[in-house]
């Protein structure tokens, strides 16, 4: 048996299923996916800076040793160890890296300048639109995601460059002061 101590009311309320459907027919989708194609291509265009107004002001130099302790035995296809557990590995005792790495702000004019006069170079952006640089400048520009590069070699700088000095890696920051970068 059931008690009504008090006044009973309707529940007036509108169903979520029915809010839901009414936001989504007001929502135009073709619009909102040619937003979200615009966000993209912009950022493949010119993704986020790295760096920002970062020119080098007094040359620096140092040396980025690539020797790496392994963590687990290296062994070939019948399982013979080649290289201990512990033991160290750098692989330019065994190759030559011929070109060198150039990064450049992509939004300095001088700096690119510069970057194409360095001879057997990739050039890599830390800001700006390579695209631009590429179609611009006829030459592959390649671009620092989230500035990956620039931290494992300590760069902060720019222009600067790294290349293989025997079995490490010269890095370098350049200041263009004195420096003739006229086209």
């Amino acid at each position: 048996m059931i008690t009504i101590l008090g006044a009973l009311f309707h529940i007036d309320e509108t169903n979520i299923k029915d809010i839901l459907k009414k936001r989504l027919q007001d929502i135009n989708l073709q619009e909102t996916e040619k937003e979200v194609q615009d966000r993209i291509q912009k950022s493949i265009k010119t993704p986020r800076p790295v760096f920002q107004n970062c020119r080098c002001q007094k040359y620096r130099s140092w040396i980025f040793d690539p020797t790496a302790v392994l963590d687990k035995d290296i062994v070939d296809n019948k399982g013979h160890i080649l290289k201990k557990k512990g033991s160290t590995y750098n692989f330019l005792q065994h190759t030559r890296i011929s070109t060198q790495l150039v990064f450049i702000d992509g939004t300095d004019n001088d700096q690119m300048i510069w970057a194409l006069k360095q001879p057997c170079s990739k050039i890599v952006s830390v800001n700006g639109s390579p695209i631009d640089l590429e179609e611009k400048h006829k030459v592959p520009i390649y671009f620092d995601q989230q500035g990956f590069l620039c931290r494992k070699f300590g760069i902060t700088v720019f222009p600067a460059r790294v290349f293989q000095e025997k079995n490490v890696l010269r890095c370098e920051e350049i200041s263009l002061e004195g420096v003739e970068v006229k086209s």
